[in-house]
């Protein structure tokens, strides 16, 4: 199943595969762009962190829903060059201050440069 959705085979047989549940399909499906809107409330991690790689501004709405936060975290620690928005309104949310700071000093740097 994931080499096909990999490879963009049978994708009238992906809403069924999305109904098993497996994990590595659903992370498979997020990162090939099916089914954002229903994966972003998956009980997995990593499919959520899919779905934001894939489409960041998922991300903003979490944020001021101040949901998912470890997911959001993560992709805004771990990106090199995350998503100016996400990152500005992760900032703005302001969870927790020593995360922030450094938040804002990856924000600082990609908006001047500096």
């Amino acid at each position: 199943m994931v080499k096909c959705i990999q490879s963009g085979l049978c994708p009238e047989r992906y809403r069924e595969w999305k109904e098993l549940g497996n994990e590595w399909v659903l992370e498979t499906l997020a990162e090939n762009g099916y089914f954002l809107e229903e994966l972003i409330g998956s009980k997995y991690s990593d499919v959520k962190l899919a779905v934001l790689h894939y489409n960041p501004t998922f991300s903003v709405n979490l944020i001021k829903g101040n949901k998912h936060h470890d997911e959001i975290y993560d992709y805004v620690a771990n990106e090199t060059e995350p998503n100016i928005d996400i990152l500005k309104d992760y900032i703005e949310s302001d969870w927790d201050s020593e995360i922030t700071k450094g938040a804002l000093i990856k924000y600082q740097r990609l908006t001047t440069g500096g």
